[in-house]
Formats: C-alpha cells, sequence, structure tokens
C-alpha cells in the first residue's frame, strides 16, 4: 500500500517525464532556439507582433515571420542565472509555470525543476541548455501541458499574470 506521500512525489516525476516527453516532440517536430540570447531576441519579436513592427522584421527575417514570429514558450533551467530569469520574466522570483500578456498574445514562462544538463537532456541534446524558447509547438502538447500547469499555480496563488 503507498503513502500519500510517495504518491506525491510520484506525481511529480510523472509530470516531469510528460514534459521531457513532449519536449522531446517539440525539438523533433517544431521550431525551437536554444540559449539564453536567442530566447531574449524572440521574446523582443514577440513583443513587436502586435505593433505590425515586428511583422515586418520577421518578414525580413525569414522563417518565422509575422504572427509566428517570437516567443510562445520560455522553459528555463532551475539553475538558470536569476538575471537571466530577471530578464525573462520581469522578477527574479517566479516558480513553475507563468502566463505573461505582452503585444503578441501569452508567453508561458515554465522553470525546468531540473539542472541545465538535465534540460540539455532532455532536448535530445549533448550540452547544458539554460533556457530555450518554442516558436511552433509542432505535433506537441506541450502548451496545453504547461497552460494546465500555470492555471493550477494560479489558483493556488504561486505564479501572476502579468498585463
Amino acid at each position: 500500500m503507498a503513502k500519500a506521500g510517495n504518491l506525491g512525489a510520484g506525481k511529480k516525476a510523472v509530470e516531469l517525464s510528460d514534459v521531457n516527453r513532449e519536449l522531446q516532440k517539440v525539438v523533433s517536430s517544431g521550431k525551437v532556439r536554444l540559449g539564453s540570447r536567442k530566447t531574449l531576441k524572440a521574446l523582443r519579436e514577440r513583443e513587436k507582433v502586435g505593433t505590425g513592427a515586428g511583422a515586418r522584421a520577421g518578414a525580413r527575417a525569414g522563417a518565422g515571420a509575422g504572427a509566428e514570429a517570437g516567443a510562445k514558450i520560455v522553459i528555463y533551467a532551475s539553475n538558470c542565472p536569476a538575471e537571466i530569469k530577471e530578464a525573462f520574466t520581469g522578477t527574479g522570483t517566479s516558480t513553475g509555470a507563468e502566463q505573461s500578456k505582452n503585444g503578441g498574445g501569452e508567453t508561458i514562462f515554465y522553470e525546468y525543476p531540473a539542472n541545465s544538463h538535465e534540460l540539455g537532456l532532455a532536448c535530445k541534446k549533448p550540452f547544458s541548455v539554460a533556457s530555450l524558447c518554442i516558436l511552433e509547438t509542432g505535433g506537441s502538447e506541450i502548451s496545453r501541458l504547461l497552460s494546465t500547469s500555470s492555471e493550477e499555480n494560479l489558483k493556488k496563488g504561486r505564479s501572476r499574470v502579468s498585463k
């Protein structure tokens, strides 16, 4: 017979495995940018989409033009430096999943519960990944998975929605 404490730990492991599985689907079938600089650039592109200037800039950049330009989901490792987390979310105190509204719609921020080496392995890369952004999810359900997690955190008061 399983104890209640074990059930909670098992559920957390299942959630991480779900995130890992969906990350692998996104890497193989979607559009992903790895690295903090590329993630920040994609966030800036996402903010510009609503103004129209970003759509023109995205069209000049080639792939990912128009509404597809910019980060829809940002995932960063638990050991990502605080100044980079602040640049992503506006505060250094976010935990779990957080949604932020900007000119291009909602961007989901998710703190991966393991270090950057584990995040790299989850993306099937032979190197550490401190952060990544997802431009297109491909055949993955990661946006649904992380937005559900975000809604649960909002109900519990762990996360906030920025306007």
